[in-house]
């Protein structure tokens, strides 16, 4: 999709982001998947060049929703296999809790596998789809 470095923006509960870049699109992998387990972690991934179009993920414990924010429009991430799946997943999201739709929740591993499918092809994903909001 791009051959510029990707910036990452993480942020735990309240505290402030760490900002990495110069990252290439496997080491924004390895950070994501390193992420498994932590409790109210918010994402943020861009290219540097490409300030307007954005992956957010909320991470709560092994569940993970990701977003794609581009200009005038927002996608939620559906993986093949869950658009049946009912009810809602507690999140902790900015230290509130929150439930998220449960059709939007993701294990780490895809999470992390659907970043890097962003960064290196656009948003067509094998894993499932990005659905408007």
């Amino acid at each position: 999709m791009n051959s510029s470095s990707v910036t990452t923006e993480i942020t735990h509960g309240d505290h402030s982001p760490t900002v990495r870049t110069g990252l290439s699109a496997d080491d924004v992998e390895g950070i994501i998947r390193g992420l498994e387990g932590e409790p109210d972690v918010a994402v943020e991934v861009f290219w540097e060049s490409v300030t307007d179009e954005r992956v957010c993920l909320g991470i709560s414990g092994a569940n993970v929703f990701l977003i794609l924010v581009r200009p005038r429009e927002l996608y939620q991430y559906v993986a093949h296999g869950n658009d049946d799946r009912l009810g809602m997943i507690p999140f902790i999201t900015s230290c509130e809790p929150t439930d998220i739709t449960a059709r939007y929740v993701v294990d780490i591993k895809t999470a992390a596998a659907v970043v890097q499918e962003w960064l290196t092809s656009g948003q067509e994903s094998s894993l499932g789809r990005w659905e408007r909001r």
